[in-house]
């Protein structure tokens, strides 16, 4: 299991911006002095809900998978006279994608949770359209520390280590902060 560190050497209060593939995915308070351990989960869980023509709301149970490329597709199944709302889902077709697909008339909404946290949503407006979430392991981060947020860094490491500091080589009589890789 991959895991992120995250410590606070600025002196004072911070918060990490952390995101994956571009999508954002916490803002994590660290204490002064302090540091977080954040296990990362290779377990991803999909649910998706819709509102029909008859006004109702459907949603879906979650499919879960641990692949990092997977196709989910939303469909209405007929059965017996019933109508159900569930997900379908196949080994992806895209690298480091899950690819989400609407086969109904109305709109659907996928939520997608990555070890149980809430990781995105994507709506797909009608039958035929997909959208899609990267699970490609690219993370970036920044900071913000007594209202400066600091530049983005990035890295594709498994277990990346980031520590926000005192940046020194700012020219202001108000401090500057960075973060950096440990």
């Amino acid at each position: 299991m991959t895991r992120i560190t995250l410590v606070n050497r600025s002196g004072k209060s911070a918060y990490f911006a952390l995101s994956q593939a571009g999508t954002p995915a916490g803002l994590i308070p660290v204490g002064a002095g302090g540091y977080v351990v954040i296990p990362v989960s290779d377990t991803y869980a999909v649910t998706a809900t819709t509102t029909m023509e008859d006004g109702n709301t459907y949603a879906t149970a979650p499919a879960t998978f641990t692949s990092t490329a997977q196709d989910v597709t939303a469909q209405v199944l007929q059965n017996a006279g019933t109508f159900s709302f569930g997900l379908v889902t196949r080994p992806g077709s895209q690298l480091s994608t899950i690819a989400l697909t609407n086969t109904t008339k109305a709109s659907v909404q996928f939520r997608i949770a990555r070890g149980g946290a809430p990781l995105a949503t994507v709506q797909v407006l009608d039958a035929y359209r997909s959208g899609a979430i990267s699970t490609r392991r690219e993370y970036g981060f920044y900071a913000v520390v007594d209202g400066i947020t600091t530049a983005t860094i990035t890295t594709m490491q498994n277990d990346p280590a980031v520590a926000v500091v005192r940046d020194t080589s700012v020219l202001a009589d108000v401090p500057g902060y960075s973060v950096e890789f440990l």
